[in-house]
């Protein structure tokens, strides 16, 4: 062959002249790729807390844009009017309206209604969640007073206007609820959250109320606020929905609180009697609560006096036996596993708090008249004398002076409470009617109710 005539060079000296060094190649490559995951592990952390910052940004922004507590403003109390008519050619008539003395003000985690002549807070409304309950709890608790400065200074209240024989200074908005951070506790703490409370109702059924709702939100086993949903079955027309089973994001409640006056009771006289730096006690307190995902509900209606005092029965002040009954029941019912029966085993403590916070309890409709009857009187008290006016309501009745007739015509639409609930809720029952076919419990009732009544009206 004419390769074997060449004696200097052989197969193998070919193989090793020629033969490209992969290792050599390849080091630019594995350089590039290391290069590459290094540069994409230091990216990527950074990305992550870029992502962490975004996210959380999102997630404040989404619970404020669905959880907004303004949005828990009763509909048609600011935009109601007031005609105030005299005999009096000078005067004529007066058309006032209730958005001019009745402020929103709008904070971070709760929002009021300030009316500026009364210097107080008439409505309060916030969401409660089991993420601001657990951020509060750890938060540091102050109980100063502090002015609040954002009001134009002739509508502001001092700490010397609100000290009062047996009265406290009560929260709107809890503390103990809405102080989620150093701003929102101080805004928890302002002069315009709070109103004067009788020490009995205060440090009794009130805090009770607060408690069980944060308790219902954290979901610890079956509270009491889940026997008092069960338990309402007043209110036929928005009775609650049936409690949904299976996996849910978080309890959410929406609560809005507020005060009352009561005609019978004169409490406004102080201040429209000239003597405006005294702040007026309410006649009664309100309460009302709505799970936003099961839409049920429940409202209270308080008396701010000595009558809204309850029985302080807590576990420390039961005796021996008690004690030693409620163990040993609760002990056999986790050794059969029968863990969920113990929330069927009442105490006397349970029993008690039910009594005493059933006492109160009325329909969300009953609380909506009696908001709207509270309005009336403010109304008729600003203008029976000559201050600003406010008020909503209906009122057509005529005051006679000396000097001319006066005819107060107060005509709106009726106070709803929750109204962005109900219409969500309103979207579930038609939703549930119209694509399932499926009614809920208390619709089949009443439809079941209705179609007896008119049997016996056939058989009649």
């Amino acid at each position: 062959m004419w390769w074997n005539n060449d004696s200097s060079i052989n197969k193998r000296q070919l193989d090793t002249v020629y033969t490209p060094n992969w290792m050599v190649l390849s080091m630019p490559i594995c350089f590039l790729v290391g290069a590459s995951y290094s540069i994409g592990v230091f990216s990527g952390l950074w990305v992550r807390t870029r992502v962490r910052r975004v996210m959380g940004a999102g997630q404040r922004c989404l619970n404020h844009r669905f959880h907004n507590p303004a949005w828990l403003e009763p509909s048609n109390l600011r935009g109601a009017r007031i005609s105030f008519k005299t005999t009096n050619a000078i005067n004529g008539m007066v058309v006032l309206k209730r958005e001019d003395t009745l402020q929103l003000i709008s904070r971070s985690n709760y929002a009021l209604l300030y009316d500026k002549n009364l210097k107080m807070a008439l409505w309060c409304g916030f969401y409660l969640t089991s993420g601001m309950v657990k951020v509060a709890r750890h938060n540091h608790k102050t109980h100063a007073f502090y002015t609040d400065r954002t009001l134009p200074r002739e509508f502001q209240v001092k700490p010397m206007q609100l000290q009062r024989h047996a009265y406290d200074k009560g929260h709107m908005a809890p503390i103990a609820s809405v102080a989620t951070c150093v701003t929102t506790s101080f805004e928890a703490s302002l002069a315009s959250n709070f109103v004067l409370q009788h020490k009995s109702l205060n440090r009794g059924i009130w805090k009770r109320l607060e408690r069980i709702s944060r308790c219902y939100v954290e979901g610890d086993g079956f509270s009491t606020l889940d026997e008092l949903f069960v338990a309402n079955q007043y209110d036929e027309n928005l009775s609650p929905l049936k409690r949904r089973k299976g996996w849910v994001f978080s309890k959410c409640l929406a609560v809005s609180t507020g005060v009352l006056f009561r005609k019978e009771k004169n409490s406004l006289d102080c201040v429209f009697q000239g003597n405006k730096s005294i702040v007026p006690i309410p006649d009664e307190l309100y309460m009302a609560l709505w799970d936003v995902h099961s839409h049920q509900h429940i409202a209270f209606i308080i008396p701010n006096d000595e009558t809204a005092a309850v029985k302080s029965v807590r576990t420390k002040h039961l005796n021996e036996g008690e004690k030693s009954r409620q163990f040993i029941s609760m002990r056999k019912a986790k050794i059969q596993k029968l863990a969920p029966m113990i929330k069927h085993i009442q105490n006397p403590f349970e029993k008690n708090e039910l009594s005493d916070i059933n006492r109160f309890r009325v329909t969300l409709k009953e609380l909506e008249d009696r908001i709207a009857l509270s309005e009336s009187v403010i109304a008729e008290k600003v203008l029976s004398t000559s201050c600003a006016v406010r008020g909503t309501g209906n009122i057509n009745n005529t005051k006679h002076s000396k000097r001319n007739e006066c005819i107060l015509e107060y005509q709106t639409l009726p106070v709803e409470l929750f109204p962005l609930q109900k219409r969500r809720r309103a979207c579930k029952v038609s939703f549930t009617r119209a694509f399932l076919g499926v009614l809920p419990r208390e619709h089949k009732s009443i439809i079941f109710r209705e179609k007896i009544i008119c049997l016996h009206k056939c058989n009649e």
